[in-house]
């Protein structure tokens, strides 16, 4: 399975934000601009928007120049135009960093819900990082390789520098 960073995947991760910032707006031209409006549409900005576009940029910048292939046995790493092949006996293990509502049949209240990553932990020290804008579900796209444990941890905000070891 090739993951790639592609319009279709970001227009999916982004989807959140532009339902909430078209809701936003419609409120304030319903309510013409009232300064109550203006204020309850900025703090809703503040807590479910804007934490969904720092995520999609970080997302964005860590896996810019990278794609993958996931095979049942091994996952190939392409960046800079080279390529690295790390096979299932090579993976220590992988923890997927996701909100409550991606393992639940369940919708996203904020923008900041539907980003999601795994950090694929190398025997030999290396972690790779693949993230929502290279495929829509994570844990779909890495669940294909054979004997590798994959461990799911929740939580609301999920950015790469507040998980790193």
């Amino acid at each position: 399975m090739l993951l790639k960073i592609s319009s279709k995947n970001h227009f999916i991760a982004a989807l959140s934000i532009f339902v909430l910032t078209t809701g936003h707006f419609i409120l304030l031209v319903a309510f013409n601009f009232d300064f109550g409006i203006i204020m309850i549409c900025f703090i809703g900005s503040l807590l479910f928007v804007i934490p969904g576009i720092y995520l999609h940029l970080e997302y964005w910048f860590i896996n810019r120049h990278e794609k993958y292939i996931i095979r049942t046995d091994s996952i190939s790493r392409f960046k800079n135009k080279k390529e690295e092949i790390y096979y299932s006996e090579d993976i220590k293990k992988i923890i997927l960093y996701g909100s409550a509502t991606l393992f639940e049949p369940w919708f996203h209240l904020s923008a900041m819900e539907q980003y999601h990553f795994a950090h694929v932990f190398l025997k030999n020290g290396k972690t790779l990082t693949i993230t929502c804008l290279l495929t829509p579900r994570v844990d779909n796209a890495l669940g294909i390789l054979k004997g590798v444990r994959i461990e799911k941890k929740k939580g609301l905000f999920n950015s790469i520098f507040l998980h790193m070891n």
